[in-house]
């Protein structure tokens, strides 16, 4: 294939970004643009020029799906003879760079990763230690704090002992956090990217390193990254020839740290800068993206662009002002039960809302008309109990160290094994052992006699059975093997009620996962390697594709894109939200507006309530001022009569409180 074959699918725009070799790169792509195509195009063209080997190249996004999507097309265009470029997560990239040895960590490159539910458990334990009341104290708060510690670079050390933050000493709590880290073989999400940070800051010998192996870096989805993120790339990229894509207009996460100045400030930061925008969009109506550009173009900072298609105009926006919420689920209900009579997929469907306290109503309604429908965010298929204990007993197979892991399955089945008897072995614990050599001590000096002494021998003696089986016949059978010894089957199949045969059920289509899993992989794939992609997994990349229509806040929504959109709650307090008014942050809400317009591709209802139970009172809603923005000769009115000519179009919103 030629030159100009290779290019000839891209638009002008798209070229120019794909062709681009040497030095900085910001790729301003608006929703729908095709931006995932560009970045794959652009690698592809610096491996077949010659301009790059494949493992030079460094491609780090946000989702494990965005991943295997760039992989995967990569690979279409150039197979794997002359190798693979690197592309991973931000949080997968830190991982790969411990795990590989290639930066050094006090805990062992094979050390457990924690998650959200293993934080709050360790949290809760030093919580207990400080004589804190962990059932007053927000557990998430603290962890929360400390996360942000971590996003701003900061250690212990960075920090003033003295700072005490909502009346908890908040240093000597993340002090307590990182050494009980130390002492459990663990790390957590902040420290994949931390670590590597600050070991690059004490050896410029491996920043220098890194950026000779990595001669080119993407980033994509740049306007979600936060300063560590940033800084950690901008160390690897140190020779300037990054490239970064991203869309300041979809930048909505800010309250997990997402810093909006990095992508606006980027030519700043990079003098040489080459800007390509990407402004023609290959998903939406006309009429859709009049109405999302609109609804943005009055946040003041932002980067200028213009969402523009050579598609038809499409059908008007759809509106409906109703009595209250339950009105509005169930006229929502009525469309989507005569969208799917017309033979719309129940998957192209998505009923879009502003916080997960408004799904119920619209799952009720969707339910009364037993319409299949998946509300995406709700606990997935790994954070069910049965799963975490499952993998909880791996983990400790994996890593004898875990006390983590070692404290939710001890009596799990329940095995005589009380909590006092476990805090004596966690106590000899602090001592530096592991699980065996705790159990063994408690046991030997009597702080743990009778039946559970006798029940936590038999725990350590059938973990050092199945600790021998690691590696041998497979990641399958070394679960299932775990599931028979430790009792968890037989446990399931006594209790005999339908829960219990559903979790039965889910243990069993773990082991096949674990064998999909294994046959996907090459053959050095070990426990660890499945252990890593499990904490990995993200909110992001379990959207399932079946038959079902979609529910989900506008925050889950980033990323994905349905025929038919139900963006809901169109009222001021609701979206924007009334936090996010008094807190300043109206422009990122709507940022949010304009993310749920633009996941449409044909078909846009827009659904307001004038009256809404809030904290247990009704109170009236006003509309939300984005729906003022949008021009009314956009919009179809399809209220019921009793609420129709609602809506007073007139000059463009602001942060002020619109007119009624």
């Amino acid at each position: 294939m030629s030159d100009a074959d290779f290019l000839a699918a891209l638009n002008p725009e798209q070229r120019q970004a794909a062709a681009h070799v040497e030095g900085p790169l910001l790729i301003l792509a608006g929703a729908g643009s095709g931006k995932t195509r560009v970045l794959t195009h652009r690698a592809v063209w610096l491996i077949t020029q010659g301009v790059a080997a494949p493992d030079e190249i460094l491609c780090v996004t946000f989702t494990n799906k965005a991943c295997r999507e760039m992989s995967e097309r990569i690979e279409a265009m150039v197979g794997t003879m002359q190798g693979r470029p690197e592309v991973r997560t931000f949080h997968g990239l830190g991982l790969h760079l411990i795990r590989t040895g290639v930066v050094p960590v006090a805990v062992s490159p094979q050390a457990v990763i924690y998650d959200e539910a293993d934080q709050r458990q360790l949290m809760r334990e030093i919580l207990d230690e400080f004589d804190l009341d962990g059932e007053r104290i927000n557990v998430r708060d603290v962890l929360g704090r400390i996360e942000g510690f971590k996003r701003r670079g900061w250690m212990p050390e960075d920090l003033d002992p003295s700072v005490v933050i909502d009346d908890l000493p908040m240093v000597e709590i993340y002090e307590a956090w990182q050494q009980k880290l130390l002492r459990n073989d663990a790390l957590d999400f902040g420290d994949l990217l931390l670590q590597p940070l600050k070991a690059m800051e004490r050896d410029p010998g491996l920043e220098a390193r890194l950026q000779r192996r990595y001669r080119f870096v993407m980033v994509d989805e740049f306007q979600d990254t936060n300063r560590i993120q940033y800084d950690l790339i901008r160390r690897i990229a140190g020779h300037g020839n990054l490239a970064v894509v991203g869309d300041d207009d979809q930048s909505i996460y800010a309250w997990r740290g997402a810093d909006i100045s990095n992508i606006l400030n980027f030519e700043r930061d990079y003098p040489q800068t080459r800007v390509v925008r990407l402004e023609q969009n290959y998903r939406s109506t006309r009429n859709i993206l009049d109405a999302a550009w609109n609804v943005v173009r009055h946040n003041v900072e932002r980067k200028e662009k213009r969402l523009w298609t050579d598609g038809p105009a499409g059908k008007p926006l759809r509106l409906a002002v109703l009595g209250d919420e339950r009105e509005e689920a169930d006229w929502v209900a009525r469309q989507v039960e005569r969208l799917l009579r017309d033979g719309t997929p129940p998957a192209e469907i998505a009923i879009f809302y502003r916080t997960n306290a408004q799904s119920r109503v619209h799952e009720e309604a969707l339910r009364q008309r037993s319409i299949p429908h998946q509300v995406v965010g709700a606990t997935g298929f790994f954070g069910r109990k049965e799963i975490r204990d499952v993998i909880a007993y791996l983990r400790l197979l994996q890593n004898p160290a875990d006390f983590v892991a070692f404290q939710r399955i001890a009596n799990v089945p329940r095995r005589g094994i009380g909590k006092t008897s476990l805090e004596r072995v966690l106590r000899r614990a602090q001592l530096g052992t592991d699980v065996f050599g705790a159990v063994e001590l408690a046991v030997s000096a009597g702080e743990v006699r009778g039946k559970p002494a006798q029940a936590l021998t038999r725990f350590c003696e059938d973990l050092a059975v199945l600790r021998t089986k690691i590696g041998k016949d497979g990641l399958a059978y070394l679960a299932a093997q775990t599931i028979e010894r430790m009792g968890l089957r037989d446990a399931y199949d006594s209790e005999g009620t339908e829960i219990a045969r559903d979790r039965r059920e889910n243990i069993d289509q773990l082991l096949v996962s674990m064998q999909d899993w294994q046959a996907d992989m090459d053959d050095e794939a070990t426990l660890a390697d499945y252990l890593d992609t499990v904490t990995l997994i993200q909110d992001a990349d379990g959207v399932d594709d079946g038959a079902a229509v979609k529910l989900m806040t506008l925050h889950s929504a980033k990323g994905l894109e349905f025929d038919v959109v139900f963006l809901t709650g169109l009222e001021y307090g609701v979206l924007p939200h009334q936090r996010s008014i008094d807190e300043g942050n109206f422009d990122e809400e709507r940022r949010l507006c304009y993310v749920g317009i633009t996941r449409s591709r044909k078909d846009l209802y827009l659904t307001r309530a004038r009256t809404r139970r809030t904290f247990g009172a009704r109170l009236s809603q006003r509309q939300s001022p984005f729906l003022q923005d949008i021009p009314r000769e956009l919009i179809e009115d399809r209220s019921p009569v009793a609420q129709q000519a609602a809506f007073p179009w007139s000059a463009p919103s602001t942060g002020a409180s619109p007119r009624v």
